[in-house]
C-alpha cells in the first residue's frame, strides 16, 4: 500500500515535466472491472492496477482505508507488482497523470491480456490477474482475493 501511496506521489512531482503516455490495460464486457499497466516513476518497470465500479466489499474497502494510519486516503482499488502478491491501494488522487491516456481494449469473457510480466483472465464472474511470480489478484463483484 505505501508502495501505491509513493506511485501516486511521483507521478504528481512528475506530471509536469514527463511526457504524457498511453497506459495499456483492458475493460471486461459488463464495464465494471477495468485494468491498466501504470509506469513506475523512476524505473522502466510497471506495476498492474486493477479497479471495479460496483462491488459489495466497496462500502468495507473504502472504511478499511479511511482507517489506515495515512488518513484521508481512499480506496482506489488494487494493485499487482511483477514479482510480489497483490495488494490493496488506498491513495489520495489519481494512480497516473492526468495527460496519460487510459488505452482500453475489450477482453471478452474466456480471454486472456498479456502485457509484460502479466496475464489477466476474465470470466463472468471477475478478473484474475497474475504475474510472472504466480501471484495474482482476483476482482469480481461479491468478493476479491489477494495471493
Amino acid at each position: 500500500m505505501q508502495r501505491a501511496l509513493l506511485i501516486v506521489i511521483a507521478v504528481a512531482a512528475l506530471a509536469g515535466t514527463a511526457r504524457a503516455a498511453q497506459l495499456p490495460g483492458v475493460v471486461t464486457p459488463s464495464g465494471n472491472i477495468h485494468c491498466f499497466a501504470a509506469p513506475v516513476a523512476g524505473t522502466t518497470k510497471t506495476d498492474l492496477v486493477c479497479n471495479i465500479a460496483h462491488a459489495l466489499y466497496a462500502p468495507a474497502l473504502a472504511q478499511f482505508c479511511g482507517t489506515r494510519p495515512q488518513s484521508g486516503l481512499d480506496w482506489k482499488g488494487f494493485e499487482l507488482t511483477s514479482r510480489a502478491k497483490g495488494t490493496i491501494i488506498c491513495a489520495h488522487g489519481a494512480l497516473h497523470k492526468p495527460s496519460d491516456t487510459l488505452a482500453f481494449r475489450p477482453l471478452r469473457y474466456g480471454k486472456t491480456w498479456r502485457h509484460g510480466a502479466y496475464a489477466c483472465v476474465s470470466r463472468t464472474t471477475g478478473v484474475t490477474c497474475t504475474n510472472a511470480a504466480r501471484h495474482g489478484i482476483y476482482v469480481g463483484r461479491v468478493r476479491y482475493r489477494l495471493f
